[in-house]
């Protein structure tokens, strides 16, 4: 949420984080068998770089002051023939193309389109409803429908991936070439080449059953409430929330894992690869990953292989204790042996017996009666009389 009583905005308050921002990245939603399973981290105050398999590109959040959803402005919509799982192309001549949209109506409803995680599916404005069935028959050669469909892997794979385009941050960086970023519009929109493209592979909006075999749309097409970009679109991808900047940045990913443990996959490291936080002036790790200067993602000879781990930079490893994991121990192993020293301290400290009667035991007829361990020195005759069975008589 945006709102000043939003968890991050309250953790940056509180001197808890450096900066309003955070980072969800979903685990891609492959087809293994029955096995379409997936999952993601959050990351708050940043996102770690290393993860990225595309350079991240952001979007304008346009929700307006107050209001506590993220919104974007949706300017076109694609259908890339052939499917694939990424921005990039699996191959070469798959045709794109351009459904017939209103922006301006597509995103009248709530004042942009809602970027939403928890909704489960894409919801499109009525307005598209007509353009989409006729360029899915096109492509797809059969009508579209929201009912159970049979089919198989390989034919949901061969199914249109969907290509949002969303109009770029206001303040972006316009002094490299845009084409030069595969997730950017480019030649795709040459009046608004900054703009980011996000791909939405079948995989990711045909939702399996596994008990039936049978796979359905997970895309309505005639909404009334206006637009929504739910988890199947951002699946495969991370997503920084920079609430100062009112910037939203995305990027493909494939290492959304959080790290396996003995317990399964549940660990406070969270990601497989080591998180790291780099920061400059400029609130960016090291250089702006759409930034001409960051060699990593931005290199003339880079190439961008869908579906496989990129090169990433070298970080040298830190020493030292740094993980939660081994601070957890270390705590956890001082609080033992303060707890052993305050048992033996307890146990073994001197005892002040000055009160113990000294009794000097000189024979079998001499008894000592002490019921509290210690006991109060008696009147001589007193203590004469009980030795004796002597109680009356005593003056």
């Amino acid at each position: 949420s945006t709102a000043r009583t939003s968890f991050v905005n309250q953790m940056v308050f509180q001197d808890k984080l450096k900066y309003p921002r955070f980072c969800m990245c979903f685990e891609k939603k492959v087809l293994m068998g029955s096995d379409m399973r997936s999952a993601g981290v959050v990351t708050l105050g940043g996102y770690n770089p290393r993860i990225l398999d595309s350079p991240m590109v952001y979007v304008q959040n346009i929700a307006q002051e107050g209001e506590t959803r993220y919104k974007v402005y949706v300017r076109n919509i694609y259908f890339r023939q052939g499917g694939g799982q990424s921005i990039v192309p699996d191959r070469e001549r798959q045709s794109v193309v351009r459904l017939n949209l209103d922006s301006d109506t597509f995103n009248a409803k709530n004042g942009g389109t809602i970027l939403d995680s928890g909704v489960p599916m894409l919801v499109f404005d009525e307005s598209i409803q007509e353009s989409f069935k006729a360029e899915w028959k096109k492509m797809v050669g059969q009508e579209f429908t929201l009912g159970k469909l049979m089919l198989s892997e390989n034919e949901v794979l061969a199914l249109p991936t969907i290509i949002i385009q969303i109009r770029a941050h206001d303040g972006v960086d316009t002094s490299f070439d845009p084409r030069t970023l595969p997730n950017m519009a480019g030649d795709r929109d040459p009046k608004n080449p900054f703009d980011g493209l996000l791909a939405i592979p079948a995989t990711h909006y045909m939702e399996r059953n596994p008990s039936t075999g049978t796979y359905r749309a997970r895309i309505v097409l005639d909404s009334k409430l206006g637009s929504f970009l739910g988890i199947n679109a951002m699946e495969g991808h991370a997503f920084v929330y920079d609430l100062r900047e009112d910037r939203i940045g995305f990027s493909e990913s494939y290492n959304c894992k959080p790290k396996n443990s003995p317990a399964g996959l549940v660990d406070d490291d969270m990601f497989e690869l080591p998180t790291i936080s780099i920061e400059t002036s400029t609130g960016y790790p090291v250089a702006p990953l759409d930034d001409p200067s960051n060699t990593v993602f931005n290199s003339p000879d880079r190439t961008f292989l869908p579906g496989k781990t990129q090169p990433r930079a070298q970080l040298e490893d830190a020493n030292g204790c740094v993980s939660a994991t081994c601070i957890s121990f270390v705590t956890v192993g001082y609080a033992l042996i303060l707890m052993s020293l305050a048992v033996a301290y307890h146990r073994y400290r001197p005892r002040d017996r000055s009160k113990h009667w000294d009794n000097e035991v000189s024979g079998d007829d001499d008894e000592i009666f002490d019921d509290y361990g210690e006991t109060e020195v008696l009147n001589p005759e007193f203590e004469q009389h009980i030795r004796h069975g002597q109680i009356t008589g005593f003056a």
